[in-house]
């Protein structure tokens, strides 16, 4: 099978990607996305990437956006990460991304797939990933 690189997607563009992982970066914290985004570009099997900066516009891409991965911040604005992902019947894979280990074990009781603890090592994150 033929690896894709990376197409990165603007809010406003939505071009279908056939094979490879669409993801999403959701987290209110900018720096936050740009770490994430880079770690992201560095995997060919991942297509599209597109963000959202608050829990409300990442509850409306999950249900929209066709996303195979979201990386999901619990604490955002306008609704944290938890209300996002029940308010949208998500099919696919969610890590959830947060500074407070207090949440890990209520995001493993919404099928979070994992669970990483700002700060995060490359490593780490490769192997939620």
């Amino acid at each position: 099978m033929k690896r894709l690189g990376c197409h990165i997607l603007d809010s406003g563009d939505r071009r279908e990607s056939k094979l490879g992982f669409r993801t999403l970066i959701a987290d209110d914290e900018r720096l936050a996305r740009q770490g994430i985004r880079m770690l992201l570009e560095k995997d060919n099997e991942i297509t599209l990437i597109d963000e959202a900066s608050n829990g409300r516009r990442a509850a409306e891409l999950m249900r929209t956006g066709g996303f195979d991965l979201v990386f999901l911040d619990v604490q955002m604005p306008e609704m944290d990460g938890l209300s996002a992902l029940r308010r949208v019947d998500f099919a696919g894979a969610v890590i959830f991304v947060t500074a407070y280990d207090q949440y890990a074990l209520e995001a493993f009781e919404v099928s979070a797939a994992d669970c990483l603890l700002k700060p995060f090592t490359p490593q780490r994150f490769h192997q939620a990933l």
